[in-house]
């Protein structure tokens, strides 16, 4: 540049030289340089240094006046950025209708984002109505001119079936060219796609080195992605701790799913103590910026009263925000509070009516509704209509609706009775996880029920089940050491384990304690 002080053109490669090294502050003075010898391919990099804040204060009326300085000289470019502005309401109120203009401007000159820009805003219905099918062709448009956003629109169009079918093969394909055209989002698109093996076959390495990719381009929903992946232990070792830091890195640079996920740790636990006020504290910031999953936790917490004194308005408040955002298993919840009369009076009907709204694809209103056949709440009992739905949700994995089959079959309610299914149908819930399964096996092998009675088999189901906090295990464990079940007799062991039931609220076991001999 000393050589050539007074080439515009050389000042300004410099500058571009510079500015792809990082050096910002040596960028701008060389397109400021390039800029004052009126070589106008400057100022729209001049803009972009101010709009992102790079090598400068971010300064969106200096980034707009340069970018209107490039657009007067015909840089094209420029117009989309102007267009960009308006749309995100930078420097000003948004407004999708001068975007518009704007966009279709930097179009019609042959600037492939612009399109997708502009197929966006067709997306969503800003300032234009919504129209899906001519979003996708501004898409196409975009993405036949190389551009890597039309390309990764397009997978979210193909990804999500928006007005076309949905069609995962077709949203990996897109995905990939954007991916290998610089788009960050994209990456995190396809590890999306790997993890739930969509449009590809199953892959949890494949989606770690994709959320990889675009964490280390900035994508902080990936650096959130990534610590699923280590929560969960999905092709990685499981380490909590991992999780928690990747969460804190998403949450820190205000990723709601960040703050959720933490919440969720701390939640139940995982990779720190468990601590339901920190837990409230993170699905409320997660709630704030609009996560309606950590709304339909939150209610969960206030109904649960963890964290927070027990209150059903608040829990009901939160499941119908949730609810009104999509969240189906807020509809559940909500419908459970109409079920009980928690904070509001009871209506078997309006529960009836809230789990039929979501029970073509969630599992929980599925077996709700079959609770509600089988005990007669708000309908006429009809355990063959209990059977069909507890059956649908059992069929998708629902540990409770299994185990209100086996209770069925165990009972014989409205199918031949048959404890030997009822064993397999408890087995298969307890697998699961699920508490009260555990405590129905134990009772099955402790009266020899559809199985050969063995008091040791039924000690260790009772065992499980109270390790998870349930206190009907605890009161039957309690009666094996105080009967000589299985075990010696042993009333200090009984005593503890009726009083650990007590303290968790189960009036039987305060029953059972007064037959319990002090020594």
């Amino acid at each position: 540049m000393r050589q050539y002080p007074d080439v515009p053109r050389l000042v300004y490669q410099a500058g571009r030289v510079a500015q792809a090294q990082r050096d910002f502050i040596l960028a701008k003075q060389l397109y400021e340089k390039a800029a004052s010898l009126n070589y106008a391919a400057s100022y729209l990099n001049l803009g972009v240094l101010f709009y992102e804040g790079s090598g400068v204060p971010k300064d969106y009326e200096a980034a707009r006046s340069w970018y209107e300085k490039a657009a007067a000289a015909n840089d094209p470019a420029a117009l989309n950025a102007i267009g960009n502005l308006y749309e995100r309401g930078n420097g000003g109120p948004k407004d999708y209708a001068q975007a518009r203009i704007w966009y279709e401007k930097a179009a019609a000159a042959g600037i492939a984002v612009a399109s997708a820009n502009l197929g966006r805003l067709y997306l969503n219905g800003n300032g234009v109505p919504k129209d899906v099918d001519h979003a996708r062709s501004l898409f196409e448009t975009a993405a036949a001119g190389g551009d890597p956003m039309g390309m990764r629109l397009l997978g979210i169009v193909y990804d999500r079936g928006i007005g076309v079918t949905a069609d995962p093969l077709q949203a990996r394909q897109w995905y990939e060219k954007a991916a290998a055209g610089g788009d960050a989002w994209a990456m995190n698109n396809l590890g999306w796609l790997y993890e739930r093996g969509s449009g590809t076959t199953k892959d949890y390495g494949e989606a770690r080195k994709w959320y990889e990719k675009a964490s280390a381009l900035g994508i902080k929903l990936a650096s959130v992605n990534l610590g699923r992946l280590y929560q969960e232990g999905h092709g990685v070792p499981r380490d909590p701790a991992r999780a928690r830091s990747l969460y804190e890195t998403g949450a820190n640079a205000g990723e709601p799913l960040g703050m959720r996920s933490l919440g969720y740790l701390y939640d139940q636990g995982l990779g720190v103590a468990q601590d339901s006020v920190q837990a409230r504290q993170w699905y409320e910031k997660a709630a704030a910026a609009g996560d309606a999953w950590a709304m339909n936790n939150l209610g969960w917490l206030y109904q649960q009263g963890r964290g927070v004194a027990k209150d059903y308005g608040e829990a009901r408040k939160w499941y119908e925000k949730a609810s009104a955002l999509g969240i189906r298993l807020a509809s559940v919840n909500l419908g459970y509070l109409y079920q009980h009369g928690e904070g509001v009076p009871v209506d078997g009907g309006r529960a009836k009516s809230l789990y039929e709204s979501v029970a073509d694809v969630e599992p929980a209103a599925m077996r709700q509704l079959g609770f509600l056949y089988d005990r007669g709440i708000g309908v006429p009992k009809d355990y063959g209509e209990a059977r069909k739905w507890y059956e649908k949700a059992a069929a998708l994995g629902d540990a409770f609706a299994i185990n209100n089959l086996g209770y069925m079959y165990e009972a014989g309610n409205g199918v031949p009775k048959d404890v030997g299914r009822a064993r397999d149908l408890y087995a298969q819930a307890a697998a699961l996880g699920h508490l009260q399964a555990m405590v129905n096996l134990g009772d099955l092998y402790r009266n020899g029920r559809g199985v050969p009675k063995d008091y040791a088999q039924a000690r260790q189901w009772y065992e499980k089940a109270a390790a998870g906090g349930r206190t009907a295990a605890m009161v039957q464990l309690g009666d094996l050491y105080r009967l000589g079940l299985g075990v010696p007799k042993d009333a200090a062991q009984a005593r503890k384990w009726y009083e650990a039931a007590a303290a968790a609220g189960d009036a039987s076991a305060s029953k059972a304690l007064g037959g319990v001999k002090r020594h």
